[in-house]
């Protein structure tokens, strides 16, 4: 009965984001400038016209869970995107590139933190990220796994 009602809202959801019109640059620009002056309705329609780029990286993710629905992670990714209206710098990429980054990050730490029932720090999780790349890497050159010398050298500890 959740898992219905769950597709139901998120039904609901997705018919109300594609409500709201795609920005075109200078019209972002614009809004962004307004935004940055105070205007916290410039603010939301720059939210509101991003919210399919969310709805998108969410559902690339959304295999990697057992824990989170596809609400939850599209929650995250509105925190990430709201991160990135914050410190979006004009001169760096386009919009959407720089927001994808951080609504990726929000939703892959979403992830991290669901997924666990004891919670490990993210510099846990970058180590083992760092030892599973350097072991298959490894593998590939050597055919066969390293040994815990080289292991110690290669990830400093």
């Amino acid at each position: 009965m959740k898992e219905k009602l769950d597709l139901d809202i998120l039904d609901l959801y997705i018919q109300e984001v594609h409500n709201y019109p795609l920005l075109s640059e200078p019209e972002f620009l614009k809004l962004l400038e307004e935004y940055r002056n105070g205007c916290l309705d410039a603010r939301e329609k720059i939210i509101n016209s991003n919210l399919r780029l969310v709805i998108k990286v969410a559902e690339k993710h959304c295999k990697k869970t057992s824990t989170m629905t596809l609400l939850d992670l599209i929650q995250e990714g509105n925190i990430g995107l709201t991160k990135a209206i914050e410190s979006y710098d004009v001169s760096k990429s386009q919009f959407s590139t720089y927001a994808y980054h951080f609504i990726e990050g929000h939703i892959l730490n979403g992830i991290r933190k669901s997924d666990r029932i004891i919670r490990r720090p993210k510099y846990i999780y970058d180590l083992q990220h760092k030892y599973d790349n350097f072991v298959e890497k490894y593998y590939e050159i050597n055919k066969e796994y390293p040994e815990d010398k080289i292991l110690k050298k290669e990830l400093n500890i």
